[in-house]
């Protein structure tokens, strides 16, 4: 069971990792203040994969290399826990749906709710 845990968390690593790399990609913009950014997708996998918590650590850990990397635009020390700590791990509440997203694949899709 350890060994699960500790699986859990490389593949936490390598999703934030990935997430940084393909952020490289440039952003599907709605309108000035939204986008979409193509690097949210490994932590929306790893969501629907192993849940909020892995989800939610994965988006904390891609803001905090965000930080770390100097991508961030720093304002103010309270910005920068909210748009890059909270926001990035609420990409993780994906994984709130993992339960049913998991149970509709073992169904073969053909009852969703």
């Amino acid at each position: 069971m350890k060994n699960m845990k500790l699986i859990v968390l490389i593949e936490v690593a390598i999703m934030a990792a990935l997430a940084v790399v393909v952020d490289l990609i440039p952003s599907i913009k709605l309108t000035p203040s939204i986008s979409f950014n193509v690097a949210m997708v490994p932590i929306f996998l790893l969501a629907f994969r192993r849940g909020f918590k892995a989800a939610t650590l994965a988006g904390f850990i891609w803001g905090l290399l965000q930080v770390a990397l100097g991508e961030a635009w720093v304002v103010h020390p309270v910005q920068v826990f909210l748009e890059y700590f909270v926001a990035f791990a609420f990409i993780g509440g994906a994984g709130l749906f993992s339960s049913r997203i998991q149970s509709a694949v073992r169904d073969g899709g053909r009852k969703v709710c």
